[in-house]
């Protein structure tokens, strides 16, 4: 009566076959945060030296009292790290829907 009511199915089965395995390098610790592709590399790097350039120019702005462009800075700081992190995270996939998992 109880596998009539809840199936057979062993736990864990239908998970594929990756998942009897450790995660890949790249999925694990700091490496998760890094670019894979010279693509992903080059805008990381090329966003990282904006985001250095614009924090130096919000403590300039905040040091010389120039009102709200600190905080406009700060946000515009905001931003640009998130584009850093999405350069490090995004993983290309061959799945046509198009949709890459970060």
């Amino acid at each position: 009566m109880f596998k009539a009511i809840f199936g057979s199915r062993r736990k864990g089965a239908g998970r594929g076959r990756r998942s009897n395995y450790a995660p890949s390098a790249t999925d694990v610790g700091i490496r998760r945060f890094l670019p894979i592709t010279w693509q992903h590399w080059f805008g990381f790097i090329l966003f990282s030296f904006v985001g250095v350039a614009v924090a130096v120019e919000m403590v300039r702005a905040f040091a010389e009292g120039r009102g709200a462009d600190p905080l406009a800075a700060f946000g515009l700081l905001l931003l640009i790290l998130f584009v850093v992190l999405r350069f490090g995270r995004t993983r290309v996939t061959d799945n046509p829907e198009g949709s890459t998992p970060s």
